[in-house]
This record gives structure tokens, C-alpha cells and sequence, in this order.
């Protein structure tokens, strides 16, 4: 586990600092055990630990803190590169919320396309692309990266979306 966070930073100080609040902390800690959390861990207190003045009591301590800067830092860092961040989040917290009602964790371009996504930075902050080969055909499909990241992100755009009736269905 440690080697991870050795090789995720380039600072060791700061892959050090991160790794030592996550072994502190017994929810952080047991999910360092998954290697895809451990990106999502990496990526979301990785700021916290490379600010100069950082406030030690914003460092994220419980799942859904984690999740919400994980989210903010994909929507700070990639927020040039589309029109409207929030649109297309809450676009993609529907196809999200829409895979979860049908067990569904992997996604095609005709599912980007009914929920007016692109590919693009932006999107692959939130989706990881995995090249699918069925018979003779290959073709790009996607998927979050982790089912609890889909869960997050459905669960944050059912609660954005003004007036969603379908949160009851």
C-alpha cells in the first residue's frame, strides 16, 4: 500500500504525509486496501498536503468529505477545457444514477450520447475508457472508478437537480 502513495508523488514528503493521515484514519485506511481507492485517496488529499498553509482540520476524514474533494478537484483542474462543469456533471450524475437502477457499470458511446456527453478531459476525470473487444469488433466503453464513485456522483446530481421526481421512483 505504502507503495503507492511512493509512487503516485513525485515529492516524498507530501506521499509520505498523505499515507500517514490515511493510516490514522480507520475508514481511509481500510479502503487503501483496494488499489482503485487508492487513487481516488491519492487524488483527493494530495492538495491538502502540497498547500503551504494548509488547515490541518479541512484534510478529508470521512468517505463522503473524500468523494466531495475528489469531485471539486476534477471540476477545479479540468473546468477550461468544457462550457459549463456543472451541467455536464449533473448529465453524467443522470447516466450514473440511470447505471445504478439498472446494475449497469459499464458504458457505451450510444450511453454518452443519450445523456449528451463527450469524451473528453473533463470527462475522464470521472470515467476511465477501456478498450472492449467482442468478436472481431473493438470499441471504447466506460466505466467509473469504482462503483461507489458512481453511486456518489448519481446520488450528488439526484440532490442538484431541481425538482427530480425520479429520486422517488
Amino acid at each position: 500500500r505504502k507503495d503507492y502513495f511512493t509512487r503516485f508523488f513525485d515529492d516524498q514528503a507530501v506521499a509520505a504525509a498523505v499515507f500517514k493521515h490515511v493510516e490514522e484514519n480507520n475508514i481511509l485506511s481500510t479502503m487503501s486496501y483496494n488499489p482503485s481507492y487508492c487513487s481516488i485517496l491519492c487524488m483527493a488529499l494530495g492538495p491538502f498536503f502540497v498547500q503551504r498553509h494548509r488547515d490541518p482540520q479541512r484534510v478529508p476524514k470521512t468517505i463522503t468529505q473524500l468523494y466531495s474533494y475528489y469531485i471539486c478537484n476534477i471540476l477545479k483542474n479540468h473546468r477550461r477545457e468544457i462550457e459549463s462543469p456543472r451541467e455536464v456533471l449533473l448529465r453524467l450524475g443522470q447516466m450514473a444514477f440511470a447505471g445504478v437502477a439498472e446494475k449497469k457499470i459499464v458504458f457505451t458511446d450510444g450511453d454518452l450520447i443519450k445523456y449528451n456527453l463527450q469524451p473528453s478531459q473533463f470527462l475522464s476525470g470521472f470515467l476511465v475508457e477501456f478498450l472492449d473487444r467482442e468478436d472481431c469488433a473493438r470499441s471504447v466503453v466506460y466505466t467509473f472508478p469504482h462503483l461507489t464513485i458512481q453511486e456518489f456522483v448519481a446520488a450528488l446530481a439526484q440532490f442538484l437537480i431541481p425538482q427530480s421526481g425520479d429520486i422517488l421512483k
